[in-house]
C-alpha cells in the first residue's frame, strides 16, 4: 500500500536528519549520506512501511557503533575501516544498494518473499559487519575460512575466529529480534527469526569464502603485505590473486544477494 504524501515528506526530512547526524559523527563521509539518503528513501516509499526503513536504521547504527569501537585498536594492526570509519557511498551501495532494490521489488510486485529477501539482506551486512569489527578484537589469531589449519593475520579477506562467528549469529539475530517486534510476516515471529538467523549467517560465510577465494589481492613493494587494494603506501601493488575488480565492496554486494536468496529459500521452505 502505497505511503501517504505526508509520510514520505516526514521520511525525507527524518532520514536527511539521520544522513546529516552520521556525517557529522564521521559514521559518514558526504557521498555516503547522499547514497544514504537515496537508499532510505528507496526502501520507506518502495516497501510502503516505516518497520523496513526502521530496520536498516537499527543496521546502520549497530555497524556504525562497532565500526568505531577501539577503532584506534584496529587502525594499529593495520585493519581499521578506511578515513576514520566513515563510510563512502560505495560502502552504503554494497550494504544497502540489494535492500532497496527489493523494497522497489515490493513496490512493483508486492508479497512477503520480498520482505523475505530483504531481511536477508540486511541480516548478512549485520552478521559481516559485526563478525569482522568484533572478530578483529580477538586475542585468537584467525584462520582461513578455506584452511583452517592455516592462520592469517587479523583483516585478511577469508580469516574468521571463533569471536567473529559467534558475532556473526548475533548480528543476524539482532535483524531476526528487531524484525519480528516491527511485525514482519503479519507477527510470525518463529519464522521471522529463522529467515533472518540463516539468511544473514550463510551469507556471512558466503562473503568470507568470496573473500578468500575470489576478492582480488595484491602484495605491497613497499612493506610485502598481501592487501585487498592495488595503491598501498602510495605505490602500485603486485597482483598475487583473485578477480581484477572483484573488490571487498562487490563482495559484500554480491553476498547480500546470496543472503536475499537464501532469505526467500527459507521463507518459503517454512511457509
Amino acid at each position: 500500500m502505497p505511503l501517504p504524501l505526508y509520510d514520505i515528506i516526514v521520511g525525507f526530512v527524518l532520514i536527511s536528519l539521520l544522513a546529516y547526524l552520521a556525517f557529522k559523527l564521521k559514521a559518514l563521509s558526504r557521498s555516503g549520506a547522499l547514497a544514504s539518503i537515496l537508499i532510505g528513501m528507496v526502501i520507506l516509499v518502495g516497501s510502503g512501511s516505516w518497520s523496513w526503513l526502521i530496520l536498516i536504521i537499527i543496521f546502520f547504527t549497530a555497524a556504525s557503533f562497532f565500526t568505531h569501537f577501539k577503532y584506534n585498536y584496529k587502525r594499529g594492526i593495520g585493519a581499521a575501516e578506511a578515513k576514520g570509519g566513515a563510510r563512502s557511498w560505495l560502502n552504503a551501495a554494497s550494504n544497502g544498494g540489494a535492500a532497496a532494490l527489493f523494497a522497489a521489488a515490493e513496490y512493483a510486485v508486492g508479497g512477503d518473499i520480498f520482505a523475505a529477501a530483504f531481511l536477508g539482506v540486511v541480516a548478512t551486512a549485520a552478521s559481516d559487519t559485526l563478525a569482522t569489527e568484533v572478530g578483529l578484537l580477538s586475542r585468537v589469531k584467525p584462520r582461513l575460512i578455506t584452511n583452517l589449519r592455516l592462520q592469517v593475520e587479523p583483516g585478511t579477506s577469508g580469516g574468521v575466529t571463533p569471536l567473529g562467528t559467534f558475532m556473526a549469529v548475533v548480528g543476524a539475530l539482532i535483524i531476526g529480534l528487531a524484525a519480528a517486534v516491527l511485525g514482519f510476516f503479519d507477527g510470525a515471529v518463529f519464522k521471522v527469526i529463522v529467515v533472518a538467523a540463516v539468511g544473514g549467517v550463510l551469507g556471512s560465510i558466503a562473503d568470507s569464502l568470496l573473500g578468500a577465494l575470489l576478492q582480488e589481492k595484491y602484495r605491497c613493494v613497499v612493506c610485502g603485505k598481501v592487501v585487498e587494494q592495488p595503491m598501498h603506501h602510495g605505490s602500485k601493488g603486485l597482483f598475487v590473486s583473485g578477480i581484477h575488480r572483484l573488490d571487498n565492496n562487490l563482495v559484500n554486494l554480491t553476498s547480500t544477494f546470496i543472503g536475499a536468496f537464501i532469505g526467500m529459500a527459507v521463507f518459503l521452505l517454512l511457509s
